[in-house]
């Protein structure tokens, strides 16, 4: 089972007290379950063209992944880390 890590200020769009779980073999398909699941989060990661938006990164297994179509163990952790700019 993939486990994935969401930042803090995500979790408010979803019910979870820990990691989301899934089933999925690639990225892609594990973020597809995820916003299926939690349909709020889909306007956070992607943008209008269906794309992750530029201040979302993905580390699986703690190495940056920019491949969506990736495969991926099923015993493999995911953490999105969102960029936060200002002054």
């Amino acid at each position: 089972m993939v486990k994935v890590s969401l930042p803090r200020q995500f979790m408010s769009y979803t019910d979870l007290i820990g990691d989301f779980e899934s089933q999925g073999t690639t990225i892609q398909s594990v973020l597809g379950e995820l916003v299926d699941t939690y349909p709020f989060l889909k306007v956070q990661l992607y943008n209008n063209d269906r794309a992750l938006r530029n201040f979302v990164n993905l580390f699986v297994n703690e190495q940056m992944e920019v491949n969506l179509s990736a495969s991926i163990p099923s015993c493999s952790r995911i953490k999105i880390i969102v960029a936060v700019a200002g002054g």
